[in-house]
């Protein structure tokens, strides 16, 4: 199975469509980190593939674990907004 920026597009589409937590988040973000996640396997991929030596190379995406690592996320100006009065 592929795992390209398109399909997990499609999956987060239908993850959204069934799981009501998934819909309250803003979809920029979430689009965002399979964006991410996608470019870099693919990153990984093509370094295994021309045979870059192991300490050379990009490595597979891997989970944070949630008290050893920071949240990172990449914020871009499309959809969001500053409202009025809000601190």
């Amino acid at each position: 199975m592929t795992c390209g920026s398109v399909q997990l597009a499609a999956m987060l589409t239908e993850a959204r469509a069934r799981t009501q937590w998934l819909r309250e988040g803003a979809c920029v973000p979430q689009q965002r980190v399979t964006r991410d996640f996608s470019r870099s396997r693919a990153r990984a991929l093509k370094d295994i593939r021309a045979g870059v030596p192991v300490r050379q190379r990009a490595g597979m995406p891997k989970y944070k674990k949630k008290r050893e690592a920071l949240p990172t996320l990449e914020y871009t100006k499309r959809g969001f907004r500053l409202k009025a009065g809000s601190a």
